[in-house]
């Protein structure tokens, strides 16, 4: 009996530290932005000490893994000298891309902004990398003047530019103000908001503005980009009947933290953001959803879910009722 207790121990150990490495070998391919620092590659420098580089400067954690990723996918054959500006736990793909560029010269910073990064996320970004606080961004982002014509369809509220700072990878010029940062990301936006994605609003009775609140909700509830469809579908089909959408997203958004779980108090908050409370969309965009997001608020999947939850693991699992929802 007390080998066996022994051995169920051993086996519950290893069991965790295979679950711990997955876990975190997941995380280090995909990614999860952090500070910026720059590499410097030079010509004839090899996959491995560029990996070295990168994991000395925490942009990745495995880099063995990090190699054997980039040559699986043939990602090692375009890497270009220069200066690359790049971010701690920025993901394998992000960073075999950003290595494939043209690095920046000594005139231009790169600016990374992720898909899902709310405002004040932007603002604390932007003053990591550029002589300018949080707090000027955001009154620049609240008051400053802007003609892109998309903002007449942008209805007066309290961060309204909340979902049009398109996230992308900007070089912009050293020295550079508020106005300009933030202008370059609405013409982000400008650029990718055709016609028919217009068209395809009007078809579905939705504003640009409720499209990319939706959007928004999807890009920070979704696990990865292929479920957005889903999840959209979801939205959707609680939108139509009037079920609350019960994100946990817009209540992060209340709160300015991203808790891993609501307590009951929190689900509780007045506040027009909080959709377990109200129904309907939130009143306003919740981050900024990148082309994936939008087009999957646009183009829902046809299902008959109401339900998702993601796991650990970054699964998305489904559901048509409540009972099957708590059951998995």
């Amino acid at each position: 009996m007390r080998k066996k207790i022994i051995l169920d121990a051993v086996l519950a150990l290893i069991l965790t530290i295979v679950v711990f490495f997955t876990v975190s070998i997941t995380l280090d391919k995909k990614g999860k932005i952090g500070a910026q620092v720059s590499i410097t590659v030079t010509q004839g420098m090899s996959l491995k000490e560029i990996a070295k580089n990168l994991k000395e400067t925490k942009v990745i954690k495995y880099p063995n893994l990090f190699v054997l990723y980039a040559e699986k996918r043939d990602m090692d054959k375009n890497l270009k000298a220069g200066t690359h500006i790049m971010y701690q736990r920025m993901g394998y793909k992000d960073a075999l891309n950003e290595l494939a560029g043209m690095g920046t010269d000594e005139n231009t910073i790169k600016l990374l902004i992720p898909e899902g990064f709310e405002i004040y996320r932007t603002a604390k970004r932007v003053s990591q990398v550029f002589d300018i606080t949080e707090d000027q961004f955001l009154k620049e982002a609240q008051n400053g003047s802007f003609q892109n014509g998309f903002l007449k369809n942008v209805p007066s509220r309290e961060n309204h530019l909340e979902g049009y700072l398109f996230p992308a990878t900007y070089n912009i010029s050293k020295g550079s103000d508020a106005h300009t940062i933030i202008q370059k990301m609405l013409d982000g936006f400008g650029s990718i908001w055709t016609p028919e994605y217009q068209a395809r609003a009007d078809q579905i009775g939705m504003t640009m503005d409720q499209v990319i609140n939706l959007a928004s909700v999807i890009e920070r509830e979704a696990g990865n980009i292929n479920d957005m469809g889903k999840v959209s579908s979801v939205f959707h089909n609680r939108l139509k009947i009037g079920m609350p959408l019960q994100s946990c997203a817009t209540v992060q958004y209340i709160l300015k933290e991203r808790k891993s779980v609501l307590s009951i108090e929190d689900t509780k908050i007045d506040s027009p953001y909080n959709t377990y409370k109200y129904t309907g969309l939130p009143v306003g965009p919740i981050a900024s959803p990148g082309k994936a997001a939008i087009k999957a608020a646009l183009y829902p999947e046809d299902t008959p879910y109401y339900y998702f939850k993601t796991l650990s693991d970054g699964t998305t699992v489904f559901s048509k009722t409540r009972a099957e929802h708590d059951s998995k």
